[in-house]
């Protein structure tokens, strides 16, 4: 989903390369508090937050400069250097899952093995590229704060990397890795920890959390932010499959990344929930000559697209998670931002559809996820269950810059007790 690591700061890590790099990645341990006072902190990252390494040995490959075998393990996302002009499509088909209708499940396509390093380690969801350039920053303005406020890694401080192209009904592997670090964390802190999720991460935890007892909940989770939280899905994942998402950069062929986008369940569980708390069941976010889409139309735009497995990957994850039914039993904290243009719907003249990028409306948002959508976090606050509730928005709080905003940093080292 276009929520990834924005596209346009490819070109500064160019310009960067040539003028020299700000030595900005360090940081100074100023100790606050001791270690066994602080409360766990475990971060949990959206769409694209997560290093992923990848082995290859394919039977073939889209052209003859696409590396066929290695022998060794390699930053496959993000990797700065696979993403320049003609070498993004080997990334591309590297990247890119194959479904399977019966099981409803996916797999790498054929030669390409991948690993999401180091679990439990925030590291690897601090940067996005291994090689920590500063432009692929994620969660490392929060931990560089708590670093600095006397926090460490992996024993205090945690990050729950997972393959982001999937969705949970396909993360049974991760609960029980998840299951096992926040036990870990306890052990070690003799406290329950406190969650940071970011987007897509944040629908990850919600459905974590309904597979857990309340009594597991009250021992190992203090509490729970819920960053920028799709939780009635984003209106610019219906572009996505239909013609693919630039990110917004000319210099992308929204074309040649669709075969990849479409493939990742995780897009289809994140497409706008026609119910009643969010979108309109007749809202039309395509717009063609020959007839209109809305959330409910998704069996027809498969068809009319001929992607069928479209329908199905929806259909599997359509229902993991139910704000109204599914609270995360523990006491909640929403932030994001507003107040953004956000797209909307999208207009496909003469020709156009599906194969050109159409024509967009824009709403309100956080620039990614729509309003409406956003909101969907005091759907929680209703007094129907007994837990603490916060709600924060901060006008301008993009996307992913809001990570870096340091309102958000010094909100959640509030909620821990910690020296702003």
């Amino acid at each position: 989903m276009a929520e990834t690591f924005h596209l346009q700061q490819f070109i500064y890590v160019i310009i960067a390369l040539f003028i020299g790099i700000p030595s900005c990645l360090s940081y100074h341990k100023k100790i606050h508090k001791s270690p066994n006072s602080l409360t766990p902190v475990v971060l949990v990252p959206g769409d694209g937050g997560s290093q992923m390494l990848a082995k290859l040995a394919k039977p073939d490959v889209p052209h003859y400069f696409c590396s066929d075998h290695t022998d060794d393990y390699f930053a496959l996302w993000l990797n700065l250097e696979l993403l320049a002009p003609y070498i993004l499509d080997c990334t591309v088909d590297n990247l890119r899952l194959v479904y399977d209708p019966v099981t409803k499940t996916t797999a790498n396509r054929p030669g390409v093995y991948t690993v999401v390093p180091n679990f439990g380690d925030p590291v690897p969801v601090e940067f996005l590229d291994p090689s920590r350039i500063f432009v692929s920053s994620y969660f490392a303005p929060l931990a560089n704060a708590l670093r600095s406020a006397g926090y460490e890694n992996n024993r205090n401080l945690f990050g729950t990397g997972y393959d982001f192209r999937k969705a949970p009904n396909e993360m049974q592997e991760l609960y029980a890795n998840m299951t096992a670090l926040f036990e870990h964390s306890y052990d070690l802190n003799q406290k329950p920890a406190l969650v940071v999720a970011h987007s897509l991460g944040n629908m990850v935890f919600v459905h974590f959390m309904s597979t857990k007892s309340q009594s597991w909940k009250d021992k190992y989770v203090s509490g729970y932010v819920a960053l920028s939280a799709p939780l009635g899905g984003a209106a610019k994942l219906f572009r996505l499959f239909v013609s693919g998402d630039t990110l917004g950069e000319r210099f992308i062929s929204a074309i040649s990344v669709r075969p990849m986008q479409r493939t990742f369940p995780s897009s289809a569980f994140l497409l706008p929930y026609a119910t009643e708390h969010f979108w309109p069941t007749n809202y039309p976010f395509i717009i063609t000559p020959q007839r209109n889409y809305s959330a409910t139309d998704i069996d027809a735009l498969a068809e009319d697209m001929d992607y069928p497995d479209m329908t199905s990957m929806w259909r599997a994850t359509k229902d993991l998670v139910d704000v109204k039914t599914m609270h995360p039993g523990v006491p909640i904290y929403c932030i994001h931002g507003w107040n953004l243009s956000t797209p909307l719907q999208f207009t496909y003249t003469g020709s156009m559809f599906p194969d050109s990028s159409p024509y967009v409306t824009y709403g309100q948002g956080d620039g990614t996820v729509n309003d409406v959508s956003l909101l969907g976090c005091d759907l929680w606050n209703t007094g129907k269950w007994p837990f603490d509730h916060q709600y924060v928005s901060e006008s301008g709080g993009e996307h992913m810059k809001i990570l870096a905003n340091k309102k958000f940093v010094n909100y959640v080292k509030g909620i821990l007790g910690l020296k702003l």
